[in-house]
């Protein structure tokens, strides 16, 4: 399937015949279960890349808290505004980097800063307080975390002396990659870009464009991929990903799956059929361990397996 625009009664014919096609690459070896709930109300988890810990905020996302993905408390890390969201997993997981909101005594003057914490809630302030900080972001060899200071502006701290400069970064509206120094953009879809995530091998990049959905752009081939639909993807590994398709009646959310996708565009399986509450967020390990939200405010994780036929192409 090479990228073409595809109209919607079309890909809805497609996702049906594929469906009904390979019922049995995607096996289901952990079923759907409990992770965390309590008096807190629980958003945006994120399993960490050894599939061991789960990281997730609170209420509006604020503070973090961590707790074990086979069973365990939960400890809060921090307290900060806005740390809960769309926080990042160090590739060896034994760090999160965020942005969080810092305010004055008086509540009135807010400033941001980029923050990185250990498992057990050390801190560090790598960016200092300002005005507008956009998200973190490794680097490529992971020693490096990288942000946007206002516009285009972009500030970096070496966690590692003689650490690799290289980075992917990306704002609203581009992807910008960061070699030696030199910045170079890549705008493979117009529009407001909510989330982007690249595959392990930094060659592939998973794009959730507002009111768009889910494109993925091959830098090796220079091929772009329009799914047609779904928001806030995380890959598996190289070639397969998950993300949320919602259904909303322009008022509250009536339902949200996840699916299961090849990065070219192939279904692969609605891993969440058949639950009974609108499954948002989800996160995923490279073993197919999967995390995620439900509106109310609880975690939940489950495990899928990929078998062989669902990467042929």
């Amino acid at each position: 399937m090479k990228t073409k625009i595809l109209s919607a009664t079309i890909f809805l014919f497609i996702v049906f015949t594929l469906k009904q096609v390979y019922p049995q690459q995607v096996t289901i070896i952990e079923t759907i279960s409990l992770l965390a709930s309590g008096p807190e109300v629980y958003q945006m988890p994120k399993i960490s890349p050894d599939g061991k810990k789960v990281a997730f905020g609170g209420l509006d996302n604020n503070g973090i808290f961590l707790t074990d993905y086979f069973g365990g408390e939960i400890k809060q890390l921090t307290y900060y505004q806005a740390a809960g969201w769309n926080l990042k997993w160090s590739r060896n997981s034994d760090a999160i980097i965020t942005r969080a909101n810092l305010w004055a005594n008086d509540n009135k003057a807010k400033k941001s800063a980029v923050m990185m914490f250990d498992l057990e809630g050390k801190e560090q302030n790598l960016s200092g307080a300002h005005d507008e900080v956009g998200l973190p972001f490794w680097s490529v060899d992971g020693n490096s975390v990288w942000w946007e200071e206002g516009t285009s502006n972009f500030k970096s701290f070496a966690l590692k002396s003689g650490a690799d400069p290289s980075a992917r970064v990306n704002n609203n509206t581009n992807i910008i990659e960061i070699e030696n120094g030199k910045t170079s953009i890549l705008k493979p879809v117009d529009g407001k870009y909510l989330f982007v995530e690249w595959t392990p091998d930094n060659t592939k990049a998973a794009i959730s464009v507002a009111g768009k959905g889910i494109f993925v752009i091959d830098t090796k081939t220079g091929t772009t991929y329009d799914f047609g639909m779904g928001e806030y993807p995380s890959w598996i590994n190289n070639e397969q990903l998950v993300f949320m398709v919602v259904k909303a009646d322009g008022y509250k959310i009536i339902d949200s799956d996840i699916y299961c996708y090849n990065y070219n565009g192939k279904f692969l399986a609605d891993v969440t059929y058949g639950f009974d509450k609108p499954a948002l967020y989800p996160w995923v390990s490279g073993d197919g361990k999967i995390v995620f939200q439900t509106p109310d405010g609880k975690i939940y994780k489950m495990q899928i397996d990929i078998g062989q036929k669902a990467t042929e192409k």
